[in-house]
């Protein structure tokens, strides 16, 4: 793990006080707080997931050059928790899926900031509602058909793409709503429905739509507590055999600067 000096390095060089990366960070940590707290008021499973959660093992906060939070939730703790925000509206967060912004195209929702707001590069970023800091929230199930779910990540991915080549058109723009709501009221049932007597209700994996690993129960539950930029926040129980599995062996290593990525 790193040292005490290590890690004031390391913010020097990428998200001192004051940067703009360390004032963004610091408001979705505010959303993280205030997710948490309904969480835990309503007795709401999540965790820590993605860079998220490699930063509050590495780094005991954030990476330093991160610049989004992730959170993994059971899918009904999921919807009760949206049902909660939309009934208890935050003067500051707003609710993100495409219920709430017909040009959310993601199969996932998000807590927005709406108070900042990110100089989006991608042009289907420009036409959200709302492009603040973002708490990225991933609801997650058992049972889900590997293969059907990467054919339809994949075929979204292609109408995304179309937009952002084309999108001073309508067209593609309807186009991906039909599809959006073709695999969301239909294909997503059938695939559910299918996966009941199929899927391997022993692990965890992502909600049709997204597809970033499949791990057993067992390295989840019971739910542990880590350190996050001083404050506490749930996390797989084995957390390492986790996060080793995403990111590789040597995942608590800190890597080479040619191997370093950050979101556009």
């Amino acid at each position: 793990m790193l040292t005490e000096s290590e890690h004031l390095s390391l913010r020097k060089k990428y998200n001192p006080d004051g940067s703009n990366l360390r004032k963004a960070q610091l408001r979705m940590l505010e959303m993280l707080v205030y997710t948490d707290k309904l969480c835990r008021e309503n007795h709401l499973s999540y965790w820590l997931e993605g860079g998220t959660l490699l930063g509050a093992v590495r780094h005991k906060g954030f990476i330093p050059w991160d610049d989004d939070t992730d959170i993994y939730m059971l899918a009904d703790d999921l919807k009760k928790l949206k049902k909660i925000m939309l009934q208890n509206e935050h003067p500051d967060f707003i609710w993100q899926d495409h219920d709430t912004d017909s040009n959310e195209f993601r199969f996932w929702a998000a807590l927005r900031d709406i108070k900042s707001e990110f100089h989006p590069i991608l042009k289907i970023e420009k036409i959200k509602k709302c492009g603040g800091p973002q708490v990225d929230l991933f609801p997650v199930e058992t049972n889900i058909l590997r293969l059907p779910n990467k054919l339809v990540i994949e075929i979204n991915g292609k109408f995304l793409t179309l937009i952002e080549k084309y999108s001073k058109s309508d067209i593609p723009v309807l186009l991906t709503k039909i599809w959006h709501s073709f695999v969301i009221y239909i294909l997503f049932p059938l695939f559910r429905l299918f996966g009941k007597y199929f899927g391997n209700r022993n692990e965890y994996s992502n909600s049709y739509g997204a597809c970033w690993g499949y791990y057993p129960k067992s390295w989840i539950f019971p739910l542990c507590e880590v350190e996050f930029e001083g404050h506490s926040f749930f996390a797989p129980c084995d957390y390492e055999k986790y996060l080793k599995k995403k990111y590789g062996e040597d995942c608590f290593e800190m890597p080479t600067s040619d191997k370093i990525i950050t979101h556009t």
